[in-house]
């Protein structure tokens, strides 16, 4: 039915919204269906970070219903544009502070291995100032803590290479000459 729907030109209003700020894609994501989330995301018109009413995305939505298969659809390359795992809700968590929050070690291992231009920021601060790694810990969930560490820790020393690489070409483009 959505098929044939979209097809007459439903799609033009997969943005529309009911009076909780929800469309089509956060319920979609609400009864985990898949193959509808699949679907509404290879629309041109559908956006993949739409906020609801709490500015919660599909995004957060997935990590609440703890499903890892619809989080990679968002953040998949298969689609025009891919779900920010860097916005905030209402409580300006990202959904990687849901997910420490939660417990749920394969979304946030998800969120962290994923190819974004823009990738999973473990630095943010949530509306209390904690980082996702923080309420991990706080909500006792250390192996999720330890894994949201140790992605920290590759980035920081990825970044220092990166560092020194750009450091030791600008020298080789730029020698110092000595009289």
């Amino acid at each position: 039915i959505c098929v044939v729907l979209l097809q007459g030109g439903a799609d033009a209003f997969i943005n529309a919204v009911d009076i909780q700020g929800k469309n089509a894609l956060h319920y979609a994501i609400d009864i985990q269906n898949e193959n509808l989330v699949d679907l509404f995301l290879s629309l041109q018109h559908c956006d993949p970070n739409f906020r609801d009413r709490d500015q919660m995305t599909p995004l957060h939505l997935a990590v609440q219903v703890n499903n890892p298969t619809l989080i990679q659809i968002l953040l998949s390359e298969n689609h025009e544009t891919q779900a920010d795992p860097n916005l905030p809700n209402r409580n300006r968590q990202t959904p990687l502070h849901m997910a420490a929050s939660l417990g749920y070690m394969d979304i946030i291992r998800t969120l962290l291995q994923s190819d974004l231009p823009e990738p999973c920021d473990p630095s943010i601060l949530d509306g209390r100032q904690l980082t996702a790694y923080q309420l991990a810990l706080e909500n006792h969930h250390e192996s999720c803590a330890k894994l949201i560490d140790e992605y920290q820790q590759s980035l920081t020393k990825l970044s220092s290479r990166r560092e020194m690489s750009e450091s030791i070409n600008e020298k080789e483009i730029n020698p110092v000459m000595n009289p």
